[in-house]
């Protein structure tokens, strides 16, 4: 409840939601890691001599949990700027295609929109998607754009912000990949 702002425009709810999914991965993938793993994995000292397990296994449970805290924040900002564009964060899971084929199309699609900026910039004043003048430039049909839309969108905010890394290693971002 701390770390709650309602001036961020997400209801409360969400923001729990988000959270505690969070936790509940991070405690999994935490259970998973198998304990002759975290021994192979063991730096060594000057003298060959295996470093504390303790030690070792501290430094590895701060360097997921930055890790964790990085996307997280990601996430966060990600969310915000898709409020923007009235999509929530939890709606995207239901917007996302179910083929390969579709998402890689729409990773390219969205690689094209961001090569154009003014197409960026009439998307991030207007928050509207130009579709007839994409279609225009890119040969897309408006069908497939309006139907995949949203998923578009949160494609070229992401792409828009490459300071994101953890959120950009989830999304393919190689123009072409699906010829």
């Amino acid at each position: 409840m701390e770390t709650f702002d309602w001036q961020k425009g997400r209801t409360f709810l969400n923001y729990v939601y988000l959270l505690i999914q969070r936790d509940l991965i991070d405690y999994f993938r935490k259970e998973n890691r198998e304990h002759d793993l975290l021994i192979q994995s063991l730096p060594t000292n000057e003298d060959n001599q295996p470093l504390d397990i303790e030690a070792v296994a501290s430094i590895q449970v701060y360097n997921q949990s930055t890790s964790s805290t990085n996307l997280v924040e990601e996430i966060l900002e990600l969310d915000e700027r898709l409020f923007n564009f009235n999509i929530s964060f939890e709606e995207l899971e239901y917007h996302c295609p179910k083929h390969k084929d579709t998402r890689l199309m729409l990773v390219d699609l969205a690689s094209e929109f961001t090569k154009c900026r003014e197409l960026v910039n009439e998307l991030l004043e207007k928050k509207q998607f130009p579709v007839s003048k994409f279609t225009k430039k890119t040969g897309a049909r408006p069908k497939t754009i309006e139907r995949h839309r949203k998923y578009l969108i949160t494609l070229i905010i992401i792409k828009l912000h490459p300071e994101w890394t953890h959120l950009s290693s989830f999304v393919q971002f190689e123009p072409g990949s699906v010829k």
